[in-house]
């Protein structure tokens, strides 16, 4: 079956996005499912209006937790990136 327009200009996105958690009502996994991202991209710093904190990534363990619920969103695989 042919990709609809919306999955075929998802699979050109990849997000960033805040918080260290992604549950099944989070905005990120609303947008994986409702746009069909083809990838995420994880930040260790948070630079906005100059607060330094983590954005997405704690220790080893929560970035394997949430790249296991990022994959649970995707139909297709997703693309998890990370930049540090």
């Amino acid at each position: 079956m042919p990709n609809s327009i919306e999955q075929l200009v998802g699979q050109l996105i990849i997000a960033g996005f805040r918080g260290k958690s992604a549950k099944s009502d989070s905005d990120i996994a609303r947008y994986i499912q409702d746009y069909h991202l083809s990838g995420v991209i994880l930040y260790d710093e948070d630079l906005e209006l100059d607060k330094y904190g983590s954005r997405n990534i704690s220790s080893t363990e929560q970035v394997l937790a949430l790249t296991k619920q990022l994959q649970s969103c995707s139909g297709d695989g997703l693309l998890v990136s990370i930049d540090q």
